[in-house]
């Protein structure tokens, strides 16, 4: 019986303790997210109720266990997109509750570019490695008042997005000029949600002194017609490493390094009698297009590049014409005539010839308006733009023939950087890069490493058609 009495009191006190506890918490009603991006569409990820939903659980889970506060709705997030002048506006807790113990939760979510954010805040980091992996800042803030509109607590948090490396190609989502204006998504709508998951319990921890934390995100990319499920599920994605001139990827014969020489170049004199041993002379002579050049109008462009763990040593020539005018820089212009070539030691490996207009047209479309993770179409998010579907043209054509089959290389953008190779006629490799392979899809995995690599050499040849090529003057034989 006594021990019965002990167990029962027991029960009691501790119902009572939690009775206490409980009503010692105070409720909180989240008020507004001013939300507001000097990058691009962001913010709109932050309106799909899903996201929301995760975004409340977690500022109810954090508000509970770092503060004993207790959020009244952890289903949704009352955001509001703003413009940037509507940050100054001062906070003021909306429809007062009868209930004086209420409190009122604001947070502001402010994403901005690294350059503007790093210069603003030079003191926040001395880690030059973290500004430069960052792709985007996102500054929050938050704010907790009282019935008489007065502070009882805040804190901010910097976060800076960097890009991880999981596999994934498309055609990122970057500085996309729409309705006049140019648009960035650091990350999907997957990513950027997790980003303000991952940032809340350090934003509510009052005794965690982090002003600046790093969040690795998920590369955002635009939606197309040209990349299918299949070719995602069946092929192999690369992500290499780069370090100075040197390539580094694996492949399953083994792991690759690609090194680069210094870029070299060396005049074809089509007017120089004396000069007989050139073969590219005697190839341009040969076209009625190419008489009465000066000296100084053909250069070929040569890199050395050299297969390191297999060995190999491999040179691109490429016959450009360099025409000065009196006003502004010189203008390079590929030859579109197969005389073109990579070499392996003294073997020839391909013969090709550069298109900078090509009258080849193809179908594949950009849909600005829709977002995913490059890899999976279940991940696609549609944002609130005005635009239409961008017709992603070929402006750059590699044709010619690789180990004597034809192939043809076909570049896109600005830049050249979206590039699919086709062998045979069928398409082999997608890359995305200007100046080196960022992001590689391999279509057809039975390709070898040393067709690879090599198809990647004729890929990026045309960097070695520059100004800042190093001009070598041929040393003339004595005879």
């Amino acid at each position: 019986m006594k021990y019965f009495m002990q167990k029962t009191y027991l029960a009691l006190l501790l119902a009572l303790l939690i009775s206490t506890l409980c009503s010692a918490q105070k409720k909180v009603i989240f008020e507004q997210m001013r939300c507001f991006s000097m990058q691009g569409p962001s913010m709109q990820y932050l309106q799909n109720p899903e996201n929301q939903q995760q975004i409340a659980h977690q500022i109810y889970q954090t508000l509970l266990n770092e503060q004993n506060l207790v959020l009244l709705d952890s289903t949704k997030v009352p955001v509001t997109l703003i413009d940037e002048s509507e940050l100054l506006n001062k906070l003021i807790a909306k429809g007062i509750h009868p209930d004086t113990e209420l409190l009122h939760l604001y947070i502001d979510c402010i994403e901005t570019s690294p350059t503007s954010f790093f210069n603003q805040n030079a003191k926040l980091v001395n880690d030059s490695d973290l500004i430069r992996r960052s792709v985007s800042v996102l500054q929050l803030n938050y704010h907790i008042l009282n019935y008489r509109n007065k502070i009882v607590a805040e804190n901010k948090l910097s976060v800076s997005m960097a890009i991880n490396n999981a596999p994934a190609i498309g055609i990122p989502y970057t500085k996309l000029a729409v309705d006049n204006k140019y648009l960035t998504l650091s990350t999907t709508s997957a990513g950027f949600t997790e980003t303000i998951r991952k940032s809340i319990p350090f934003l509510f921890n009052a005794v965690n002194s982090s002003s600046l934390i790093e969040v690795k995100v998920p590369p955002a990319f635009i939606y197309n017609n040209f990349i299918s499920k299949e070719s995602y599920r069946t092929g192999r994605i690369l992500i290499p490493v780069f370090q100075k001139s040197t390539w580094n990827y694996v492949l399953p014969d083994g792991e690759q390094t690609i090194r680069y020489a210094e870029k070299k170049a060396y005049p074809v004199s089509l007017i120089n009698k004396a000069e007989t041993d050139n073969p590219y002379k005697n190839m341009l002579n040969q076209s009625n297009e190419f008489k009465n050049k000066s000296a100084s109008d053909y250069f070929v462009f040569k890199n050395d590049i050299r297969d390191v763990l297999n060995n190999r040593n491999y040179q691109t020539n490429l016959v450009a014409s360099i025409t000065t005018y009196d006003l502004g820089g010189p203008t390079i212009s590929a030859i579109n005539k197969n005389i073109n070539v990579l070499l392996r030691e003294k073997d020839t490996m391909a013969v090709f010839s550069l298109n900078q207009e090509p009258s080849f047209k193809d179908s594949a479309v950009l849909w600005f308006h829709q977002v995913y993770n490059g890899i999976d179409s279940s991940s696609l998010f549609t944002i609130q733009i005005d635009t239409f579907p961008y017709p992603f043209y070929t402006s750059m054509r590699i044709t010619g023939f690789f180990h004597k089959q034809p192939f043809s290389i076909r570049m896109k953008g600005p830049d050249l950087e979206w590039k699919e190779i086709i062998l045979n006629g069928t398409p082999a490799i997608w890359i995305w890069g200007a100046t080196r392979p960022e992001r590689v899809l391999i279509k057809d995995v039975s390709l070898s490493a040393d067709v690879i690599n090599e198809l990647f050499m004729i890929a990026f040849s045309l960097q070695s058609v520059s100004v800042d090529a190093v001009v070598e003057i041929p040393v003339k034989k004595k005879r």
